[in-house]
């Protein structure tokens, strides 16, 4: 349990208006100060704004707290019509920077796209936001028939094979390379989980297997 020292009193009636309320400082104590607009510290989507709004309810004078939310920003006009290309395919880890948006993909500079990232990938538990992102190709097209499937660049599947890892997995004369699942936790829209090559030895016919030590 924390002891604070009683604030100190005003030495003379603080009669300031503030649309804020008053400053309150680290101690915490009320200050005769006005407190700023909470939205100054506050980030929003491209394409909103932020508002401040008082709590409910709000009975001692001096006192109120505000809550920030962000709007759509009616004095922004930009063009709705699509950019081309795609959003991605999967979001792997996108690193910091990342802007995020609400509207049109005009909102996004250059190429990239105002796309929605799947839930609990970024935002808090239980939603879904949206954010500038470089595209996908349009890959609907490709007549690749692929046993593994079409490579993934990035966050997008792209018109190529993707690899046997077996391929580049040097094994023993009498051990074949298998493909197993690996122990690996999946996250919806990042991409799927590799299959894991494996060294399994040849025994009269049956095969067991073994992770050769040091390799991937």
């Amino acid at each position: 349990m924390n002891c604070f020292a009683p604030c100190p009193e005003f030495t003379h009636p603080c009669n300031i208006q503030c649309p804020f309320g008053l400053k309150v400082d680290p101690s915490p104590c009320t200050t005769c100060e006005c407190a700023e607009d909470p939205c100054l510290s506050t980030t929003c989507p491209l394409g909103t704004k932020c508002i401040s709004e008082e709590y409910q309810p709000c009975a001692i004078k001096g006192r109120c707290g505000f809550a920030t939310k962000c709007v759509d920003d009616p004095s922004i006009h930009v063009d709705p019509t699509p950019k081309p290309k795609n959003c991605p395919d999967y979001w792997p880890s996108m690193g910091a920077g990342l802007r995020a948006c609400q509207g049109p993909d005009a909102l996004c500079s250059g190429e990239e796209k105002c796309c929605q990232a799947p839930m609990h990938n970024f935002g808090p538990l239980g939603t879904a936001t949206s954010y500038c992102v470089q595209p996908c190709e349009d890959v609907s097209n490709c007549t690749l028939s692929c046993p593994l499937g079409l490579a993934i660049d990035g966050g997008c599947r792209v018109c190529r094979c993707a690899p046997n890892p077996c391929d580049a997995m040097p094994c023993a004369a009498d051990e074949t390379c298998r493909l197993v699942p690996p122990p690996c936790a999946y996250f919806p829209g990042r991409p799927p989980c590799p299959m894991a090559p494996v060294c399994m030895k040849n025994n009269g016919g049956s095969i067991w297997g073994h992770i050769v030590p040091g390799r991937k």
